[in-house]
């Protein structure tokens, strides 16, 4: 099935079959970077994403109109498998845990906002697995290969670019995940990735690689990254009772979840707790959201 690329000296016959990779968000990057890794013979891809295919999915990411209304996981193992039968495909139908880290040899973080990215960087450091950040917005992509994501991009964890609200050209999200993949490969294969931070500027029509400095942020002195760090508020109408690191806030108002915030973060710092929004079909949460970030909350996914 891979007769082509097993002519390449450095990647030799089956030699990706026991790797195993996590993509963490399924959209423009991620569904992009699944298909690059099983189509290179990836054996073991995981999925994680909680998000259904819609309409507006469609130009940017690899999913068909037969798809629309399927959970993004389950369209996205589906096209896999037709692809590659053999291969053995994990599914995380829900948000990002560190838990979920265990196990893999990479993770690439294909996700969109600030908060996630910083989680899935956080965890996968403390937790000693390597990681692939990926980006698009415009006409731009980048790539940072096993780098420190706070120190290459100091006022990272205050930027608010979003590619649904700043818009994108559909072809970079796929040129940006298909290069996540390639950058796994060459890491699973043991030969040398780009290293440094790749910015892409398909405008001008140039890639430049830029240096990146080693890490200076002490990054493991902080307060591990798991459940106990992330608070879930849920917004729907049908939410429970209040418990443990899930507050029950049905048909919350962006005034409510401040307060909620405030109350949870008193005596912490800003980095040791990250906020989940929920609800029943992510519109609210993801309204929310874009608000609390605009308003200086950037620990909100």
């Amino acid at each position: 099935m891979f007769s082509c690329q097993e002519n390449l000296c450095f990647l030799p016959k089956d030699s990706l079959v026991g790797k195993k990779v996590l993509v963490v968000g399924l959209g423009g990057l991620g569904s992009h970077a699944a298909v690059g890794l099983v189509c290179s013979g990836v054996g073991h891809v995981g999925l994680c994403d909680f998000d259904t295919v819609e309409l507006r999915n469609i130009s940017r990411q690899c999913y068909t109109m037969g798809d629309i209304g399927k959970l993004k996981t389950v369209a996205m193992a589906d096209n896999l498998v037709a692809k590659n039968p053999k291969v053995t495909i994990e599914q995380f139908n829900k948000p990002f845990e560190s838990s979920i880290v265990k196990g893999f040899d990479i993770v690439l973080d294909c996700t969109d906002n600030v908060a996630s990215r910083l989680l899935v960087f956080d965890s996968c450091r403390q937790l000693g697995v390597p990681s692939i950040f990926g980006s698009a917005v415009g006409f731009e992509g980048q790539l940072l290969v096993n780098k420190c994501l706070r120190c290459t991009f100091p006022g990272f964890a205050s930027s608010n670019n979003n590619c649904s609200r700043d818009g994108v050209f559909s072809p970079v999200p796929g040129l940006v995940g298909t290069l996540q993949a390639v950058e796994a490969v060459k890491y699973l294969s043991g030969n040398e990735t780009v290293g440094n931070l790749l910015h892409i500027d398909l405008l001008s029509g140039t890639f430049n690689k830029l240096v990146v400095s080693d890490c200076t942020c002490k990054l493991n002195d902080r307060r591990p990254v798991d459940e106990n760090g992330v608070i879930t508020i849920d917004l729907s109408e049908q939410s429970g009772e209040t418990s443990g690191n899930v507050v029950s806030c049905p048909g919350g108002e962006l005034t409510d979840v401040i307060q909620i915030i405030k109350n949870r973060t008193k005596g912490l710092s800003e980095q040791q707790l990250f906020f989940r929004l929920v609800c029943e079909h992510g519109n609210s949460s993801e309204a929310i959201r874009e608000q609390l970030t605009s308003l200086g909350y950037f620990n909100v996914i």
